[in-house]
């Protein structure tokens, strides 16, 4: 019984310390990423003029420069702050537009190996929209809400610190109308209103350090 007792705890002493070598991170470890993003989308829009209401759906497209900022709380779990910049893709020459996401995240990774980390992530936080039309009617406005975010990807590292990342996921998107100007003049929200809300993929990769 003894023995039994004896070969079962260097056992588990050994598989405890090669599973520890076989983990990408550990508690403590700072990771850093910056890459390149893309995203579709359905686009469900609903504006009100004059308290005539009106809905409609369509889609939209993105791309954005993700930059990501990452605390290894264990092995196993991680937490994070994560900004976005970009742009909706528009068909119209004469209309621009710039984007900003912020986002808290938290990570479960799944499977770790010495090189790689497969996880999965959840994000939460806001979006911010700033749209201009240069031709007649032109307008410049605001639009702001919440983000939420479910997805899945995988790193690979190339040596200590150094890797790629790669990942895929569900991204829903609130743009609710803060201020609307057309030909120079403040719209009233009371008179005209502009929202939308965006649900759709996003595909991303990247490089990341980590130290």
């Amino acid at each position: 019984m003894k023995n039994a007792i004896t070969i079962l705890t260097v056992s588990l002493c050994f598989w405890s310390h090669v599973h520890a070598q076989e983990s990408a991170n550990s508690k403590g470890t700072w990771s850093a990423s910056i890459g390149w993003e893309g995203g579709i989308y359905y686009n469900d829009v609903e504006t009100n003029l004059y308290g005539a209401d009106s809905s409609y759906t369509d889609t939209a497209g993105a791309v954005f420069v993700p930059v990501h900022l990452e605390y290894y709380i264990n092995n196993r779990l991680s937490a994070g702050i994560k900004m976005k910049f970009g742009r909706y893709i528009e068909d119209n020459a004469n209309e621009e537009n710039s984007a900003r996401v912020f986002d808290i995240t938290i990570a479960y990774h799944l499977l770790q190996k010495p090189k790689g980390d497969l996880y999965i992530q959840m994000a939460l936080g806001g979006s911010n929209l700033q749209m201009e039309r240069n031709a007649f009617p032109s307008f410049d406005g605001e639009w702001g809400g919440g983000h939420f975010g479910l997805g899945a990807g995988y790193r690979q590292y190339f040596g200590d610190h150094v890797g790629l990342y790669t990942s895929f996921g569900y991204n829903s998107y609130g743009l609710n109308q803060k201020s609307l100007n057309t030909e120079g003049i403040e719209i009233d929200p009371k008179d005209a209103s502009w929202d939308m809300k965006l649900r759709g993929y996003e595909f991303s990769l990247g490089l990341i350090v980590k130290w």
